[in-house]
């Protein structure tokens, strides 16, 4: 009878135990199985010689990482969350770029700990597409930010739109004459090599391009079709229609922006003075939101992301101004002040790679407006509200370090580059400008 009870005591005892700790291995006491979490997402780190890497998951849950080895996110999850780990900042000192392997699904009951971040050292590189060239030159980018003229290869007819991967291994060029995608290999030294199949179809006059922040999914804008067409990405960077090949716009859709927790994709629709807004599947298709459209002023054309993932920037090429709106834990956007005011014919906007500043390209002004972000997300102009570009100016871009700037200008066939200085305002390199070629379209950075 002694020993009948001490055995019964005993195995409440390792009961309770069990329970405590989720079963031990998926086999839980009075919680119907397996353990709910909270399950760790830990993530190992080789290759890495710069400094100043960040990495996200989600969009939101920040994590330095100082040197290799495993490191772990703070923020826990339950069983069935999704994770999705990318790279919100590359290293630098040197320059680095970092890819992330095993980044996005589901937790189980075993935790996250198969994601992987292998960094190499790159040349930061700017890319130029020469519309009438049909081509895309590039550019190595010294020390001090001014771009020495690298090489160039061809693309399609009509080469308009440009966006590097992530991980800086694949770029995409789109062809709006020729209605294809050009796709090429980014060397270490940023030098382009184009896929074995050099291009896949597009939709009608395919213009803006964007890339799931995992690197997992293009997404082209298709301004004659009223379509985006999706793409996910081969091991070897090649793309291929996903099953819905292609999602619907509003009207001459052009500029097209991910979030950075990769859930959300919203599109400008020039003819239609709205943004389209998406949420983004599992599986990297693009479904409407149940407001599918959000008001912008008239004929939006550049979009851009806070690198928070908390606000977005519109540039409303008619109205001379940037919508500037919060997005929501839904995704939907919400004005966070009435549009400010540019200089003529905004186009494009890039955000500095700490989010501390906005810069919008004004077309028919010559100029490049300037704006500090305030807290809530809203935009001040700066003291210094503009600085001169050269004639017409088309692209901007912003390097991933926040330390520099350059814009294409059609006209005066260059590129300005630019330091951007503590304040804000953007000083001109020396020299202020390279020369390039007349009609030039985007710019991206690596």
């Amino acid at each position: 009878m002694i020993c009948h009870r001490r055995c019964k005591v005993l195995l409440l005892f390792v009961a309770g135990q069990l329970a405590a700790c989720g079963g031990g291995g998926g086999i839980g006491i009075g919680d119907g199985g397996a353990s709910n979490g909270p399950f760790a997402v830990t993530v190992t780190v080789s290759g890495l010689r710069g400094t100043g890497l960040e990495l996200q998951n989600m969009g939101s849950d920040g994590l330095s990482i100082g040197g290799n080895g495993a490191s772990t996110f703070a923020t826990t999850l339950a069983s069935g969350s999704a994770y999705s780990v990318t790279v919100a900042r590359a290293p630098n000192g040197p320059t680095q770029a970092c890819v992330v392997a095993n980044g996005r699904g589901v937790t189980t009951v075993i935790g996250v700990n198969n994601v992987t971040v292998t960094c190499r050292d790159v040349t930061r590189t700017a890319y130029v597409v020469d519309t009438p060239g049909n081509a895309v030159a590039w550019y190595g980018a010294a020390a001090g930010g001014q771009l020495n003229a690298a090489g160039n290869a061809a693309t399609g007819l009509g080469a308009t739109g440009m966006a590097v991967d992530p991980g800086g291994r694949f770029a995409y060029v789109t062809n709006a004459t020729g209605n294809t995608v050009s796709q090429f290999t980014v060397a270490d030294n940023g030098n382009l090599v184009p896929m074995p199949a050099a291009s896949v179809l597009a939709g009608l006059s395919p213009a803006g391009i964007a890339i799931h922040p995992s690197g997992s999914f293009v997404y082209v804008t298709n301004r004659a079709s009223n379509t985006i067409s999706q793409y996910a990405v081969g091991a070897s960077g090649n793309l291929a229609p996903l099953p819905s090949a292609f999602a619907v716009a509003g009207l001459a859709p052009g500029s097209m922006a991910v979030s950075p927790n990769g859930r959300f994709a919203y599109v400008t629709n020039s003819a239609g003075a709205n943004v389209s807004q998406f949420s983004v599947g599992i599986d990297g298709a693009l479904q409407p939101m149940a407001t599918a459209f959000v008001a912008t002023g008239n004929a939006p054309a550049g979009i851009a992301i806070h690198p928070s993932g908390r606000f977005a920037y519109v540039a409303n090429s008619i109205s001379n101004s940037l919508s500037q709106f919060a997005i929501g834990p839904d995704g939907n956007l919400t004005p966070v002040a009435a549009a400010i005011a540019s200089q003529t014919t905004p186009v494009a906007i890039a955000i500095d790679g700490l989010g501390r500043f906005v810069y919008a390209v004004n077309r028919d002004s010559d100029t490049v407006s300037q704006y500090a972000v305030a807290v809530d997300g809203s935009l001040v102009a700066l003291a210094t509200a503009t600085v001169a570009t050269g004639n017409l100016p088309m692209s901007i871009a912003a390097d991933p370090a926040g330390a520099f700037v350059y814009v294409g200008n059609a006209t005066s066939a260059n590129v300005s580059q630019f330091a951007i200085s503590p304040p804000g305002p953007l000083l001109p390199l020396a020299p202020p400008a390279v020369p390039a070629t007349a009609g030039l379209g985007a710019i991206a950075i690596r």
